[in-house]
């Protein structure tokens, strides 16, 4: 039996790039499952937006309010994680410059 009809939660107002648009797709569908042990299935991006199902939103913030109420620290190791991560991705995007600029001298 179907759902009915899907409602979507625009989740970014931001307009990616076609290449953003396929690192939100990793983001979604990979990331999110390794990093918190929940991802999104449904969403789409669009000009204007990301979007996700309306329902799998309100289960991510169920999932995260457990799982804040159960271990705090979890939340906390999540964030460090994401942040170290950011951390690395700034470095190799200093590094990446660096190359770029050798090879166009």
């Amino acid at each position: 039996m179907g759902r009915g009809k899907m409602v979507w939660k625009l989740i970014t107002l931001k307009n990616y790039p076609l290449f953003s648009r396929l690192w939100i797709h990793q983001a979604f569908l990979y990331d999110m499952k390794d990093t918190i042990g929940m991802n999104f299935t449904m969403y789409k991006s669009l000009y204007n937006g990301t979007y996700v199902d309306f329902e799998e939103f309100e289960g991510l913030k169920h999932f995260l309010v457990n799982k804040l109420e159960n271990n705090p620290d979890s939340i906390l190791e999540i964030c460090r994680n994401w942040e170290n991560d950011c951390n690395l991705l700034l470095e190799h995007t200093k590094n990446l410059s660096k190359l770029i600029l050798a090879f166009l001298n």
